[in-house]
This record gives structure tokens, C-alpha cells and sequence, in this order.
């Protein structure tokens, strides 16, 4: 049985969402409040003022899945961590897809409802490039798009 090249087989497919948040004041009680449904990538200073990175505490099947989690979420904050969020200058969505050689064309798809929840907010796309070499040598930069609302 012939087996088929790795740089050949590898699949297109959706990773995770992120949520990244930056704003003037500390961040910690924004995550706090979103409690143990959320796993703390990192939260902590960032230049003049504080940033965090969020995903799920469970992995999401679609990027629909993960945005309506959040938005789920951020909609039920308690006053203060919702003025945290309110005040935040940069909310993005972070969609996170591992770039392959199959299938050849790969679509996330977002519902109006899941749009509109996501209204005011910005979306950032990171493409992983697919990757011939051992990971654990070099890893590969990621490629970002952003959609912006105009």
C-alpha cells in the first residue's frame, strides 16, 4: 500500500475563534466575569494600556459556534465588566483557520442573526499557511485578514 505524501493530504479546517480585547483600563475583571466558560490566552499590559485573549474552555465545532458562545456571554456581563467591555477600543474576533492543500476552496459561514450579534465588533481572519517542514523546527507565520464594517 502506497502511502501518500503528507504536503498532499493535509485539510483546510477551522481551529478556533479568539476574542481579543484592548482598552485603557486592566482587563482582569472582564475575565474574571466571563468565568470558567473562557480560557485566558494571555491578559496584561500592552503598550499605553491592557489587552486579553480569549477562547472557549470547550472547542467549538464552527466559527458560528464560537461567536454565538461569546456573544452569548458578553451579553450577560455584570455592570462593571460590561463598562470594561463598553470601553474597550479594539474587539475583535479572532477566526483562526489552518490552511491545507484540500478541499480547494474552504467557506466559514455566518448567519445574519450571528452578524448582527456581532455588530460594533471587529472580525479578524489568521490563516496558518500549510506547512512542509516539521512544526517543531520552524513555525510558520500566520497570515491575518481583516474584515472591517464601513
Amino acid at each position: 500500500m502506497k502511502r501518500k505524501s503528507r504536503k498532499f493530504d493535509e485539510a483546510t479546517r477551522f481551529l478556533n475563534v479568539d476574542l481579543d480585547v484592548v482598552g485603557p483600563q486592566d482587563l482582569t475583571s472582564l475575565v474574571r466575569a466571563l468565568g470558567s466558560k473562557v480560557f485566558d490566552l494571555h491578559t496584561g499590559p500592552a503598550g499605553a494600556g491592557y489587552q486579553t485573549h480569549l477562547e472557549l474552555a470547550t472547542q467549538p465545532k464552527s466559527a458560528e459556534a464560537a461567536i454565538k458562545s461569546f456573544v452569548k456571554l458578553l451579553s450577560a456581563l455584570p455592570s462593571p465588566a460590561s463598562r470594561l467591555w463598553k470601553g474597550a477600543t479594539r474587539r475583535d474576533f479572532n477566526i483562526g483557520i489552518q490552511g491545507g492543500t484540500m478541499p480547494r476552496m474552504f467557506e466559514v459561514a455566518l448567519q445574519p442573526e450571528t452578524l448582527r450579534g456581532m455588530e460594533r465588533l471587529g472580525t479578524v481572519m489568521t490563516i496558518y499557511p500549510v506547512t512542509t517542514k516539521p512544526l517543531h523546527k520552524r513555525r510558520p507565520s500566520p497570515r491575518r485578514v481583516s474584515i472591517s464594517r464601513h
